[in-house]
């Protein structure tokens, strides 16, 4: 696994959210430790994480909170 992300998408005629997403205590566990795996991980459109840990010398993951507003 190269990275990991979530995200909303809105194409052609699409109806809009309307709520904000939040996602908690996301947990990824990788096949084989990669300490730099933190690194893969960016934000955008107003999206935002928190508390972003490792654990195992970097098999195991955490992200606390990820908050994705309503597409406007």
């Amino acid at each position: 696994m190269t990275g990991y992300g979530t995200g909303t998408e809105c194409n052609e005629d699409c109806t809009r959210t309307i709520a904000a997403q939040k996602y908690v205590d996301t947990k990824i566990t990788l096949a084989e430790a990669d300490e730099t795996f933190g690194n893969t991980i960016s934000s955008a459109g107003g999206a935002t994480y928190s508390g972003l840990t490792s654990s195992e010398g970097g098999k195991m993951w955490q992200i606390k909170s990820i908050n994705v507003p309503a597409m406007s």
